[in-house]
């Protein structure tokens, strides 16, 4: 009888028992955690070598008139300014001022640092090579300061090295010419000096006009090579110039003057000795006066 009733239930039940989800298995659920896991390993191992690659890098780019060096951050991307540890390296790839004519320099990026030496060398030698040569002082400056940043670079080639002394020796020929035209300033203010000596009357004033015969040929060659050496005005040089041009339309030179200047005070002492010729008879009666009234007196 109960059979029959649950039999009777069954059938008469119009949805059949729904059946129960079984549980997950376990190692399904590992297995999900695992490839997780595995996934973000891979990203973060990824970022770290893109970090890694990127702090590698050095770069070179223009901020208004300045050239800086940069480093890569430790990021997938960007750069912060290199700024080494050691003093002497710091001074090396410190910012670069550019002279107001330069052109504009693009963003460079290089994977050595003796690469980014290369690259800086050759933009500094040719902004240098073309103000070195210029006749303008400004722009040499300018030039000469930029040969020395560039001869601080370590990894240059050895094509760069000869370079680098082709431009070392034009600055030593514009720097000795520099001195000669302070070293004929200091002859010049010598030969006024000297001149100014041959006045006197002791032995010295014979020693300067010596000394003048020997430096003022000398002082004019030097003067007239300066002139013929560069193309511009050197103020300090108009005096000389000027007094080597009367010189030639007059024919008396320096040392000729300074000739006569000796030759006048050595004339003055016997000036002081001698009689003037309008008084030789003044004298000679005064002299007849004297013996005839000292012989009355006897």
């Amino acid at each position: 009888m109960e059979e029959f009733e649950k039999q009777l239930q069954a059938t008469s039940s119009p949805h059949p028992p729904l059946a129960q989800p079984e549980p997950p298995a376990p190692r399904g659920r590992v297995m999900r955690l695992f490839v997780g896991a595995l996934v973000l390993g891979l990203a973060g191992a990824t970022l770290y070598l893109l970090a890694d690659r990127n702090s590698r890098f050095y770069y070179l780019s223009q901020e208004g008139r300045r050239l800086v060096v940069y480093r890569g951050a430790w990021l997938p991307s960007g750069k912060r300014p290199y700024l080494p540890d050691d003093p002497h390296t710091a001074r090396i790839y410190a910012p670069i001022e550019l002279p107001e004519e330069a052109p504009a320099v693009g963003e460079q990026r290089f994977s050595e640092r003796q690469d980014l030496d290369r690259a800086l060398f050759d933009l500094l030698a040719d902004l240098a090579e073309e103000r070195i040569r210029s006749e303008d002082e400004r722009r040499m400056r300018e030039g000469f300061a930029l040969v020395e940043r560039a001869g601080l670079l370590p990894g240059i080639t050895g094509a760069q090295a000869e370079r680098l002394r082709s431009l070392r020796a034009e600055l030593s020929f514009y720097e000795g010419r520099a001195h000669l035209e302070r070293a004929l300033v200091e002859l010049r203010q010598a030969r006024e000096k000297l001149e100014y000596a041959t006045e006197s009357s002791s032995a010295r004033g014979e020693n300067a006009a010596r000394l003048l015969r020997t430096i003022a040929p000398a002082t004019e060659a030097l003067s007239r090579a300066l002139q013929r050496s560069h193309g511009w005005d050197v103020p300090e040089l108009r005096p000389l110039l000027q007094e080597a041009e009367k010189e030639k339309e007059t024919g008396v030179t320096a040392s000729d003057r300074a000739g006569a200047a000796s030759a006048a005070p050595r004339a003055a002492p016997a000036a002081e000795g001698s009689v003037p010729a309008g008084g030789d008879g003044e004298t000679a009666e005064r002299g007849s006066a004297g013996g005839s009234g000292g012989g009355e007196q006897r």
